[in-house]
């Protein structure tokens, strides 16, 4: 059996009350090229590229945030979206904000998370 899964990174805008030593915010090339940026909190230009990108089966989608993801209003919309597609979703974040409630069918499979001062204890 041959899968093929491609690797896509998505940035989205959002504020943050963490202050996490290794976090890029601010910086717009943390992430280099091809990744799609969410810099003005216009999330239909996130579901526009997704469409155009056909991202879906098995592909692996990593969501950061110019903030706290979590926090973004486009954040679960995105999450519900590249579920329905079938996407591998992992997010990088500062708090359990960002972490969905359940796993998605299966599609929500990895948290990064930075503890620090602002960070509440999370029991997975």
């Amino acid at each position: 059996m041959n899968i093929s899964r491609r690797n896509f990174a998505i940035q989205i805008a959002g504020g943050c009350i963490y202050t996490c030593p290794w976090c890029s915010t601010g910086s717009a090339n943390a992430l280099g090229k091809g990744v799609i940026r969410d810099t003005k909190n216009n999330s239909s230009a996130i579901f526009e590229k997704i469409e155009e990108l056909n991202i879906g089966n098995n592909d692996h989608v990593h969501i950061t945030g110019t903030g706290e993801p979590g926090i973004s209003r486009a954040y679960k919309p995105l999450l519900d979206e590249l579920s329905k597609r079938g996407s591998k979703i992992s997010v990088c974040c500062g708090g359990p904000s960002s972490i969905p409630e359940t796993n998605l069918n299966g599609s929500f499979y990895r948290a990064d998370i930075s503890l620090n001062d602002y960070t509440d204890p999370y029991e997975a």
